[in-house]
């Protein structure tokens, strides 16, 4: 299976691509972690809240305990502080929802500041790099007729005269040599391995789209150059 094509442009458009959606994804995720960490810094306060009220409860209830053992007077010292005890333990009770509910958001905002912006990108993206690595599958280096005709609907008509001079009536024709030809540019361009051209003279005629100009012709009964 190829990844990348065997012409020089393509190949760098293609790791540039590879390499700007990594960058992309990387940076949401960065900013999907700074989101849930500013967020989650706002615990603190409801941390510190909660913290006071639990302290404020037990002095209340020392208080109330202290008062409750005065004689005569210890019961009705005692319940102020017994009350508001109580309601320092509400106020505790309400400071760990608070932090609950804060930690949940600062979760939720994270992953979807990361996730959507990524998920966006994928849906876009990947079917086309997917259909560019199945076009580089070695299975279709064994049907040089596709590969052929593949090129003859993606390649421009300057590559494809200076390949053979009537393309689309030689693959008509079945021409042996134009059918190489075709197939052995298009291999190259899709990156599709094949034990056909040991010497990588294909890949070089069809490198030759880097130089500014189409590749040369295929000498006569050969389909390479």
């Amino acid at each position: 299976m190829g990844l990348y094509s065997d012409l020089q442009p393509r190949r760098t458009r293609q790791l540039l691509g590879d390499a700007a959606v990594v960058l992309w994804i990387c940076f949401w995720l960065w900013q999907g972690w700074s989101v849930h960490q500013s967020i989650g810094s706002a615990t603190k306060a409801t941390e510190l809240a909660g913290s006071a009220a639990v302290a404020l409860d037990d002095y209340l209830a020392l208080a109330a305990a202290a008062f409750g053992s005065i004689p005569l007077l210890g019961d009705a010292a005692a319940e102020p502080f017994l009350r508001a005890a109580e309601a320092a333990g509400r106020m505790s009770t309400a400071s760990e929802l608070g932090t609950d509910t804060v930690n949940e958001l600062a979760w939720k905002l994270g992953v979807g500041t990361a996730l959507v912006p990524t998920i966006l990108l994928l849906a876009a993206w990947l079917p086309r790099r997917l259909d560019q690595v199945r076009r580089g599958a070695a299975h279709w280096a064994e049907e040089p007729e596709l590969l052929a005709l593949r090129a003859l609907s993606t390649q421009s008509p300057e590559v494809l005269r200076a390949l053979t001079p009537d393309p689309v009536g030689d693959w008509r024709r079945r021409d042996p040599a134009a059918i190489a030809a075709l197939a052995g540019y298009q291999r190259a361009y899709d990156g599709v391995p094949s034990s056909n051209d040991p010497s990588g003279s294909l890949v070089a005629t069809a490198r030759s789209e880097g130089s500014g100009r189409p590749p040369a012709p295929p000498t006569e009964g050969t389909g390479e150059r």
